[in-house]
């Protein structure tokens, strides 16, 4: 294996401040992250020719990594630091990526950063929004949608434990480690000394951490009663989470009709990361 390869990866979750840790750890004088954000190479190596060539003409997707090669040159710079690290949200999503890291890098460190699911669903969509790949105004109608077809993933990729399930299965327990999105908020030093001393590397360094990184959706709030309804669905997924990760995580779901689709839009439908995959 080369050493230019990654020895950890940050998988996610989509809108639990993976920008923002990639921008933050990688501050850190014994870290290299790569130069750019969400390469996405141990997805897309599983994914059908036909759905490659759709990848590399969708805007969402400019960035992808689609060759080993490609993937060997973003290390290039490596020098002397001990970690080697990339961020690409979309490798919690599909089952399948753990196991093609571990094949390459069974050594790799993983750390997902996650945050209360039916907040994460409306900031995923806001952000959408944002960049005008959503057409739907309306947040529920859209959640719902989704839950039916897949589209944005607003709903599915709210099931955390169910998601992590397959890296814990392909790798030890202490490779593997998960913080939260109100924590990093309330205490940013503190959740990144965490991840250092994960990592194996000086805990005591201060990342410059005054800005959350792209943090485009500001419009609007998520009510109180809307957000109570979407995270019942949620609520056995966050019980294991806690048995997993051994947190209580009871602040995401003690909280003080969808329209039909008659036609599948493949603009749409393209924004969903099952759509690329088989």
């Amino acid at each position: 294996m080369s050493d230019r390869l990654p020895n950890f990866f940050i998988i996610g979750t989509m809108k639990g401040a993976t920008t923002s840790l990639w921008n933050y750890l990688g501050q850190h004088p014994e870290i290299f992250m790569s130069p750019i954000k969400e390469t996405r190479y141990f997805a897309v190596k599983s994914f059908a020719p036909d759905k490659i060539e759709i990848i590399k003409r969708h805007p969402l997707w400019k960035n992808t990594i689609t060759s080993l090669d490609e993937y060997y040159r973003l290390f290039e710079g490596v020098k002397d630091e001990s970690v080697v690290g990339e961020a690409s949200p979309l490798y919690m999503v599909y089952p399948f990526v753990s196991k093609n890291i571990r094949e390459m890098i069974p050594e790799a460190r993983i750390l997902a950063c996650l945050r209360q699911p039916a907040e994460r669903a409306f900031s995923h969509f806001q952000h959408n929004l944002s960049l005008g790949f959503e057409k739907r105004a309306n947040f529920i109608n859209a959640v719902y949608d989704d839950g039916r077809l897949n589209y944005a993933g607003y709903y599915r990729l709210g099931f955390y434990a169910e998601q992590l399930e397959s890296y814990f299965e392909q790798f030890p327990k202490n490779q593997i480690k998960i913080c939260y999105y109100d924590q990093l908020v309330q205490d940013p030093e503190g959740v990144l000394s965490s991840i250092f001393d994960f990592l194996g590397i000086d805990p005591s360094f201060k990342p410059d951490t005054s800005v959350l990184h792209n943090k485009r959706a500001k419009q609007g709030f998520l009510d109180h009663n809307t957000k109570r309804l979407l995270t019942l669905p949620y609520i056995e997924d966050i019980r294991k989470l806690e048995g997993l990760d051994g947190v209580d995580l009871s602040a995401w779901y003690t909280l003080h009709s969808a329209n039909t689709i008659k036609g599948k839009d493949e603009n749409d439908m393209s924004l969903s990361p099952w759509y690329y995959a088989h």
